[in-house]
């Protein structure tokens, strides 16, 4: 079962990642699968599936505009998805929009924001 990081002291949690259950620390960003022993940081995975996406373009900055702040949306991306996956938060659905950003470096903020938890 989890238990403190070692490098920062934080609780160790677990999510389900692609089907493989990892734990790790949402502070740290590292996390290690029970099926193997890689350790991942999940930022570098989600900003590639972020780049697939067609709004991709959007965030190195168009039209004049700065680039967004991608590292601040996975950052929110990982920590969303560790709250969907803690059985103590009881989160059965997340509804957040919009979900703005702001230029590289300065965050990003959920404008609206609906959850439903179970019992």
């Amino acid at each position: 079962m989890p238990g403190s990081c070692k490098r920062c002291g934080s609780p160790l949690i677990q999510i389900d990642h692609y089907g493989d259950r990892l734990t790790g620390c949402l502070e740290c960003n590292l996390w290690q699968g029970d099926k193997s022993a890689f350790i991942v940081e999940l930022e570098v995975e989600d900003w590639e599936a972020l780049g697939k996406l067609r709004i991709a373009p959007l965030f190195t900055g168009v039209r004049g505009e700065a680039p967004m702040d991608v590292d601040a949306l996975t950052d929110a991306i990982v920590k969303i998805g560790a709250l969907m996956n803690d059985p103590a938060a009881k989160v059965m659905s997340l509804d957040l929009n919009p979900v703005m950003l702001d230029s590289a470096g300065k965050g990003s903020v959920v404008v609206d924001a609906v959850v439903f938890r179970t019992a």
